[in-house]
């Protein structure tokens, strides 16, 4: 009995190993990439570690334009494609503030990543949407 017992635990625990383990995975594949920071602004005082990284928030520079929505229930979406989910709607003549560094990653240059005004809320929409300042 006790043995019956043992066996499902070790059983119980390698499963749950093996979750937590595919858990850190995707974890790890959905973080940002990472580029070195040659010079970088801080939200505070600016001190460095004596090293190569800045302690405190840093603030990274971004290539923002202004744009606005040319039509009404224009979809602002988690993932540059059109099965993403829907996030928000957006109408004619809406302010968004476009991301044009992040947008440039996305092939083909159909998907921009904006930030809406009105909410705060960022996601993508199809480019033909918007009409860039």
């Amino acid at each position: 009995m006790k043995c019956k017992k043992l066996k499902r635990l070790a059983c119980l625990l390698l499963a749950l190993g093996m979750l937590a383990a595919e858990a850190v995975t995707i974890a790890a594949a959905e973080l940002p990439e990472v580029q070195p920071v040659v010079q970088a602004e801080t939200a505070d005082s600016g001190e460095t570690d004596g090293g190569n990284f800045v302690i405190g928030t840093v603030q990274m520079p971004m290539t923002r334009e202004s744009g606005e929505v040319l039509r009404n229930l224009v979809r602002l979406r988690q993932g540059p494609d059109s099965t993403s989910l829907i996030l928000e709607t957006m109408d004619f003549g809406e302010q968004v503030l476009i991301n044009m560094d992040r947008s440039a990653v996305v092939p083909g240059g159909k998907w921009l990543y904006v930030r809406r005004s009105k909410t705060g809320t960022w996601g993508w929409v199809l480019r033909e949407h918007i009409y860039i300042h």
